[in-house]
C-alpha cells in the first residue's frame, strides 16, 4: 500500500476543517481520504482520539470510516509496529465488534477480524488485557 502523506500545512487546514464539521460529515471526508490512502500523524491522532471513532454513539451506527480505519490506519500502524496506536485502535475495533447489531457485524466481521489480527500481532496475545 502506498500512502499519500499529508504535509504539515495541509494537515493543519484539514484538522481545522474536521474540527468545525458536524459529525456526520466526517465520514464523507474520511472516505475521500481513504480513496487517496491519505495519512498524517495528526490525522491518525484526530481519528483515534477526537473523532467519531472515540464518539461511542458512532461505534454502533453504520456511519463509521471502516475503509480508512482498515485500509490506511491498520496498515500504517502495522508497518510502523506502533504499540500505543495498536492498543488504541484495537480498543476501537473491539468496541465496534460489540456495539453493533448482528447484521452489521456479519457485514463487517471479516474486515474487523483482519484489523484486530494486525493489531494483535503488534500488541502480543499475552498483552490483550491492555485492550479494554
Amino acid at each position: 500500500l502506498i500512502f499519500t502523506f499529508i504535509c504539515a500545512d495541509d494537515e493543519k487546514v484539514l484538522l481545522h476543517a474536521l474540527g468545525s464539521m458536524v459529525s456526520y460529515s466526517h465520514l464523507a471526508v474520511m472516505e475521500a481520504l481513504a480513496d487517496l490512502n491519505a495519512y498524517s500523524d495528526g490525522l491518525m491522532e484526530w481519528a483515534l482520539n477526537k473523532s467519531l471513532l472515540s464518539d461511542k454513539s458512532h461505534l454502533s451506527e453504520k456511519n463509521w470510516p471502516m475503509r480508512h480505519v482498515l485500509g490506511v490506519f491498520c496498515t500504517k500502524i502495522a508497518s510502523d509496529s506502533n504499540y500505543s496506536q495498536a492498543v488504541l485502535l484495537a480498543t476501537h475495533l473491539f468496541a465496534r465488534v460489540h456495539a453493533g447489531s448482528s447484521k452489521m457485524y456479519e457485514i463487517e466481521k471479516k474486515d474487523l477480524h483482519k484489523g484486530l489480527k494486525m493489531m494483535c500481532e503488534i500488541i502480543g496475545a499475552d498483552r490483550l488485557q491492555l485492550v479494554q
